[in-house]
C-alpha cells in the first residue's frame, strides 16, 4: 500500500493518541511501582526494588507507537471510532459496471478491490483482460460526498489481454448510498493523451474483504 493524501490533519489525531500514550504510561508505571514495592524484597545494597526500577519504565513514547500502530491498521475503522474521524472507510470488495469511450463505447463487469489503513491505501480494478492499480491516492471529505482520487496504471493480463494495452489514467469517485441503501463508489475516469479515453462507473460494496495480489516490486 502506499500513503495517500487528506484534506485535513492527521496530525490533531495522533495528538489525542499521544495524549491517551502519556497517561497510560503514567498508570502502568504506577501498576509497576506498586507491584514491585509489594514484594518487599532488597538488594544487598539495601536498594529497594523499586528504585531499582527506573520511573519512567514504561515510555509514553513506547506506548504511543504501540497505540498508534493499532489504531492506523484497525483501530480507525471500528464503527463507534469511524462515526467521530473524518476518513470514510473505504475497504472491501467492489462490484459494477464501467462505460467507456473505448472502441466507440463499451460497457464491462469489474471488480474493484480497496485495501485501506488510516495513513495507507490500494485500489485495484479487475476486468477481463485487465488490471489495473493506484499509483497515488487522496481522500477528500470536506465535501457533500466524500470523494476519492487516484491516478492508477493498467495492465493486460489473463484472458482477453491481447484486445488491451497498458496505459495510465486517473478515477474519481465519490461515496453515496443508492435507493435500497447500499453504499456506493460512483464517478468517472479519464486516461492519458496516448489513449485518451473517458468513462463512467458505479460500484457497490459486496463485502469488507479483500484479497490483493500487488504486481508492485515491493524491494
Amino acid at each position: 500500500m502506499d500513503s495517500y493524501s487528506v484534506d485535513f490533519s492527521r496530525t490533531l489525531w495522533a495528538s489525542y493518541i499521544m495524549i491517551i500514550a502519556i497517561l497510560l504510561a503514567i498508570i502502568l508505571n504506577q501498576i509497576l511501582s506498586v507491584l514491585v514495592s509489594s514484594v518487599g524484597l532488597t538488594v544487598e545494597s539495601s536498594t529497594s526494588l523499586l528504585t531499582a526500577f527506573s520511573v519512567n519504565t514504561v515510555t509514553a513514547p513506547f506506548v504511543f507507537s504501540i497505540l498508534y500502530t493499532i489504531f492506523d491498521r484497525w483501530g480507525w475503522r471500528v464503527r463507534i471510532i469511524n462515526r467521530i474521524i473524518p476518513i470514510p472507510n473505504l475497504r472491501g470488495t467492489w462490484e459494477g459496471e464501467l462505460y467507456s469511450s473505448h472502441d466507440g463505447g463499451t460497457s464491462e463487469v469489474g471488480t474493484l478491490t480497496i485495501d485501506q489503513s488510516w495513513t495507507q491505501i490500494e485500489i485495484v480494478l479487475e476486468i477481463d483482460g485487465a488490471y489495473s492499480e493506484s499509483k497515488t491516492a487522496s481522500l477528500q471529505t470536506n465535501k457533500a460526498y466524500p470523494e476519492l482520487v487516484f491516478t492508477y496504471e493498467s495492465y493486460p493480463i489473463g484472458f482477453g489481454s491481447d484486445k488491451r494495452d497498458t496505459h495510465q489514467g486517473t478515477n474519481r469517485l465519490t461515496l453515496r448510498n443508492n435507493a435500497e441503501g447500499e453504499l456506493i463508489l460512483v464517478g468517472d475516469y479519464y486516461t492519458s493523451q496516448q489513449r485518451n479515453t473517458h468513462g463512467e462507473m458505479e460500484f457497490r460494496l459486496a463485502n469488507r474483504e479483500t484479497s490483493i495480489l500487488s504486481t508492485k516490486d515491493d524491494s
